[in-house]
């Protein structure tokens, strides 16, 4: 129970932060977030998720299309800041 109150919470916080680079709030942000809220410690609250195979599958998804995204937004700012300085 408390796993899936956990999740809801990591989901809401992930959606609802959207930060400056279009990427949202960094997963594992969001997990020291609900770690501090619930009062746990994120090792506590990453074995609940590692125990939970449909939990922990979606928290590495998250973490891969958040890294995915700042990977694109890394290149395109990149390119831009070569043609500003051409």
């Amino acid at each position: 129970m408390c796993l899936v109150v956990a999740s809801v919470v990591l989901c809401g916080l992930v959606a609802s932060k959207e930060m400056a680079d279009g990427c949202g709030m960094n997963p594992l942000l969001a997990l020291v977030a609900v770690a501090d809220k619930t009062g746990q410690t994120v090792e506590n609250l990453m074995g609940k998720f590692s125990s939970d195979k449909i939990a922990f599958r979606e928290f590495v998804t998250l973490l891969g299309r958040y890294e995915s995204c700042i990977r694109v937004g890394s290149g395109t700012r990149y390119r831009r800041s070569l043609y500003a300085a051409s």
